[in-house]
């Protein structure tokens, strides 16, 4: 099959969940044997020497890149490289184009209407309108967005059970659940964790860590206000210990201008800005925990990766986050600092408690998250849809037997 995907910043990732998500997927369904293009922005690919080296050959582990313009603006950017992709798409034959997120569905109408033999997958990533940093008309739009990958994709992907339900009640649409997905870590040699622990100042298992883009729903300042008072109210126990912050600002100047002046007046706060995918995974290896603070989330590929490592995490309780951590004694209420700062403590003070939940969580991405599973599923719903396209001039659908 010729498939499309619209709607990701680009490949290869380097940071972001659906660009991930999309990286793997595509690439995996190369190996299946399939013709993949991806679209993706210039200023996102070339943010890596991976990236620069894609941006050159307009290819990426045989996935073919195309380059769709963009007005990289807060608002603009999306709405209008998925604009200039799709119509870009609408005269490549392809037998299915995937549009990946809320936003990017706005416009899947445009190939429904205008080459009706392609096939329309959406996957509903996040509900993206409760991020804090978009005002009410963005909201009106990406709630619209909601309404577009349920209806005008001939099917939905749901990637948490929260979210599937959530499309069913609230568009009385059913959707296709298949999770985010996972690669077992590999182990890297002493030396080369050593040298990233040495370039940090950092000791292996002597901090937690946060990953996130430095935006506000992702809810990092109200980690490092809780990491502040429990140095204020338990120095002892916290004595010797950080707490890691791997990210950057993305769209949201203010608030990342904001979390480093905090990180300036609380002791052992160490931002790393964005690394590369290796560094990224020796630190979360050699963490005590993971930090998931969101207010607001899909299914975070972050979770998935810590709970890969073996480590425990201690996670907002929105209704995806416990769709990974079932253990509500690693969970807080989302907005409560107070409790957040109780879980840090107590999981510092039970370390035996912490590595059962590591464990158990390593378990769950085993048998649940796996990308060859995905893939596989994924591949079945296009093949599906192809194979379902074909109708008489009556109307009646023709099915392969």
């Amino acid at each position: 099959m010729r498939i499309a995907m619209i709607g990701q910043k680009g490949i290869p990732a380097s940071w972001g969940g659906v660009e991930r998500c999309v990286e793997e997927l595509s690439t995996g369904l190369i190996r299946r044997g399939h013709t993949i293009t991806v679209y993706a922005r210039k200023w996102y690919t070339q943010s890596t020497a991976d990236g620069k080296n894609a941006l050159k050959k307009h290819s990426y582990q045989g996935v073919h890149l195309v380059f769709a313009p963009s007005l990289p603006t807060k608002h603009l950017d999306t709405i209008t490289h998925v604009l200039a992709a799709t119509l870009h798409a609408l005269f490549q034959n392809y037998d299915v184009i995937h549009y990946h997120g809320v936003g990017p569905s706005l416009v899947a109408w445009i190939p429904r209407l205008f080459a009706p033999r392609v096939k329309i997958i959406a996957t509903f990533h996040s509900p993206d309108r409760l991020h804090g940093k978009w005002g009410t008309i963005a909201r009106f739009m990406l709630t619209l967005g909601e309404w577009a990958s349920c209806h005008f994709a001939h099917e939905t992907i749901t990637i948490s059970q929260t979210l599937q339900q959530y499309a069913a009640e609230t568009y009385k649409v059913p959707t296709i659940y298949i999770p985010n997905g996972v690669t077992l870590p590999h182990t890297p040699t002493k030396e080369k964790t050593d040298s990233v622990l040495r370039a940090f100042g950092l000791r292996g298992e002597r901090y937690f860590i946060i990953i996130a883009r430095f935006v506000s729903h992702k809810g990092i300042h109200l980690a490092m206000d809780a990491w502040r008072r429990a140095e204020r109210d338990y120095s002892a126990r916290m004595r010797g210990l950080q707490l890691v912050i791997i990210g950057d600002e993305q769209g949201d100047k203010a608030y990342a201008a904001t979390l480093r002046r905090m990180a300036k007046k609380i002791p052992h706060i160490v931002l790393t800005g964005w690394q590369d995918a290796e560094t990224t995974q020796i630190l979360l290896a050699e963490s005590i925990a993971l930090i998931q603070p969101s207010q607001s989330e899909g299914l975070s590929i972050v979770m998935l990766e810590a709970c890969a490592h073996g480590k425990p995490i201690i996670a907002s309780d929105l209704p995806e986050n416990r769709e990974l951590v079932t253990d509500r004694r690693f969970c807080y209420e989302k907005t409560k600092i107070s409790q957040l700062e109780e879980r840090l403590v107590w999981l510092i003070a039970n370390p035996e408690i912490a590595q059962v939940e590591g464990l158990r969580n390593r378990e769950k991405v085993e048998r649940h998250h796996n990308w060859d599973a995905i893939i596989r599923q994924t591949e079945h719903i296009y093949a599906d849809a192809v194979l379902s396209r074909e109708w008489n001039w009556q109307g009646v659908q023709l099915r392969a037997e």
